[in-house]
């Protein structure tokens, strides 16, 4: 059997009204047992290409002028089906990519441009299956590890390049390393678990940064107080949109009393508060409930499945 490991780039282009992803470049390596036996590079010229975004441009190294000069997509597949003839019957030659956008955009390419893409509907992504064996505490670390992470693991020099042809010989070196069974570092791994997890706490404290900015701004005008509320039937439908929204509440605002957890209160013996904190690190909004001898206040975070609800019981009550 031939193992060919391939890898293509691709920046968006405008097709039919719409930027489609297309493949600018092609890279392929072809081993038997381990031992390398040729390479497949080239450039490819997308049907209607301009010029390349800056993104992929500074990613890649790539210049228009060498993607106005290639070959399209067309002359480029009958070339790489020459090559891989040359090795022997094609049902004797696997095909491998890391990831599922190779195959996927290789096939879409194909389809637009009326090409046999039958080829590429056999490539085996190897990113799935190497990344599920790859694992912190008995936990697998991700589903779809890079192929930066991928190489660190198996301790593969280099930082990858995103040269099609460099990054196919980067998943074979993988791949082989895999079928030996070569230990993964497992300090590799861990690095890779703590920087996922600062990288997520990042995006958690944009977000509540964000989030938070919005309740300030949202809720500056209303009083820092508790103000009454009166258990009208418009207010209790707001409360009701609440509780629809927000199961973990544990709120259920009855036609005629409220309910959470044991305490179930009347709506004509309950007294009700509300206050919004704005000053917390999360801002948050209280409701306080008052029914005869029980004086109780319970603080909910405020944010974007209750502020519309709370923002117009305030509105209703101020007005």
């Amino acid at each position: 059997m031939i193992q060919v490991y391939i890898d293509a780039e691709f920046d968006a282009v405008r097709y039919q009204k719409r930027f489609e992803q297309a493949v600018i470049s092609f890279g392929a390596v072809a081993c038997r047992q381990k031992q390398m036996l040729d390479t497949f590079y080239t450039l490819v010229r997308p049907r209607y290409f301009r010029h390349l975004t800056p993104v992929v441009k500074k990613m890649t190294h790539l210049k228009d002028k060498e993607i106005l000069a290639a070959e399209p997509l067309e002359v480029v597949t009958e070339h790489f089906l020459s090559w891989l003839q040359r090795f022997g019957e094609l049902a004797d030659i696997q095909l491998y990519s890391c990831g599922p956008d190779d195959r996927r955009t290789l096939m879409k390419n194909c389809a637009i441009h009326h090409i046999d893409g039958a080829l590429f509907d056999r490539i085996q992504d190897l990113q799935k299956e190497i990344s599920a064996t790859v694992k912190f505490q008995n936990k697998i670390i991700s589903p779809s590890l890079s192929l930066d992470d991928m190489k660190l693991i198996y301790d593969i020099q280099g930082a990858v390049d995103h040269n099609a042809l460099n990054d196919a010989k980067d998943l074979m070196y993988i791949h082989q390393r895999y079928l030996d069974g070569n230990a993964q570092n497992a300090q590799r791994i861990l690095d890779i678990v703590n920087r996922k997890e600062a990288k997520q706490q990042e995006v958690r404290r944009k977000q509540n940064e964000r989030l938070r900015t919005m309740m300030i701004q949202q809720f500056q005008k209303y009083p820092k107080e508790f103000v009454k509320i009166p258990l009208l039937p418009e207010v209790i439908e707001q409360f009701q949109l609440w509780e629809d929204r927000e199961t973990r509440t544990h709120m259920h605002w009855k036609r005629k009393k409220f309910i959470q957890g044991e305490m179930c209160y009347p709506y004509d013996e309950l007294q009700l508060w509300m206050k919004n904190d704005l000053q917390d690190e999360m801002p948050s909004v209280s409701l306080r409930f008052l029914h005869r001898q029980k004086d109780v206040v319970k603080k909910y975070p405020l944010h974007y499945r209750n502020a519309t609800m709370v923002e117009a019981i305030l509105k209703r009550v101020l007005a």
